[in-house]
């Protein structure tokens, strides 16, 4: 049966309605454009959706909007990134984890620099602590190749309940890559 779309300027033509990939409706229309009788059909399609409304204009708008507030906020992270990177250059070449062994008793140590300055130590086995484990915190600055220690940390040894203070560290960035502490020990990045 053919009938009449309103979009086929009064042709008369057969359609159907559906959806399309983004859930917009359309129609698809099959109009006889050819001479009558010949069967020369010819097929469109058309979307009926929100496309031209108001709706469809907001969505569009609201898009652009988005897109641009993505970009802003990325351009903001890469030069607030940019700004923190050059802020931080200086605390660079400490940042990460050292290992050293404690000469006067054989003791693993650990030094691990974090962000801002900040240090936590371990030594598997503190003559301060009796031998058994000891842990500190500090934050310190860094000034051309040393880091240099707040002087006010406190040393735990938790298996013991006891705590030593203050302490003093302070770690020079030797020309072969080392670190050199203020005792004997030297510091490398490779776990021995």
């Amino acid at each position: 049966m053919k009938r009449g779309c309103w979009w086929s300027a009064g042709r008369p033509g057969r359609h159907a309605h559906s959806q399309n990939f983004v859930g917009l409706d359309f129609l698809y229309a099959v109009t006889d454009n050819g001479p009558p009788g010949s069967g020369v059909d010819q097929a469109s399609f058309i979307d009926v959706g929100p496309n031209s409304t108001p709706e469809r204009k907001a969505m569009e708008l609201l898009r652009k909007k988005t897109a641009l507030i993505g970009i802003a906020i990325a351009l903001g992270i890469v030069a607030l990134g940019a700004a923190g990177g050059a802020a931080a250059t200086p605390l660079d070449p400490f940042l990460g984890t050292w290992w050293a062994i404690d000469p006067s008793d054989g003791s693993l140590e650990q030094v691990t620099f974090g962000a801002e300055g900040s240090l936590f130590f371990r030594d598997d086995s503190a003559h301060t602590c009796g031998g058994v484990q000891a842990l500190l915190n500090d934050v310190g600055t860094v000034s051309d190749n040393t880091w240099t220690g707040s002087g006010t940390a406190i040393l735990r040894c938790p298996a013991v309940g006891q705590t030593v203070a203050p302490i003093f560290f302070q770690f020079t960035l030797n020309p072969d890559g080392a670190l050199s502490g203020v005792g004997p020990e030297v510091w490398t990045r490779v776990l021995p």
